[in-house]
This record gives C-alpha cells, sequence and structure tokens, in this order.
C-alpha cells in the first residue's frame, strides 16, 4: 500500500543459542528460549515454556502449562498454574 508503513515483526534473541519462536518473544542470555507469545526469557539457560511469561534469572524455568507465570531468581521455578 502505498504511504503507509508497516513495522516489521520480529523475535529478539541476544546471546549463543538464545531462541525466541515467537514474534513477540524475547530472549537474552545464552541457551535463553522464550517458546510462545508474550514470552520473555532473560539470563543464561532462562526457559519460557508457557504463553506469555516471563523467566528472570540463571536456570528459571516455566513449565508450559504455568500461563501467564513470572519466576525470578537464580534457579527459579514455576510448574503449575
Amino acid at each position: 500500500v502505498v504511504g503507509s508503513i508497516t513495522p516489521a515483526a520480529t523475535s529478539t534473541a541476544v546471546g549463543t543459542a538464545a531462541v525466541a519462536n515467537h514474534v513477540t518473544g524475547t530472549a537474552i542470555g545464552g541457551s535463553a528460549y522464550a517458546h510462545g507469545p508474550n514470552d520473555t526469557a532473560i539470563g543464561s539457560n532462562a526457559r519460557v515454556n508457557a504463553d506469555g511469561s516471563t523467566a528472570v534469572g540463571a536456570n528459571t524455568q516455566i513449565a508450559a502449562v504455568a500461563t501467564n507465570a513470572v519466576a525470578m531468581g537464580e534457579g527459579a521455578q514455576v510448574s503449575a498454574a
């Protein structure tokens, strides 16, 4: 369309082996992983498997069943909603 701007939708992944699967996902840190929409994983080996969740800290994990969860601090885990 002439005269309009469509911003590119891209995920953000920074760090060795960091992966953000969804365009609204963010993974920052070595091996950080953000699985779905609106997921944020910050820290070495931080893993978010549930939509809309945030993990901050090394080795933090959020299980797939824990939608909209927050895990904060090294080694923190959320295993249920």
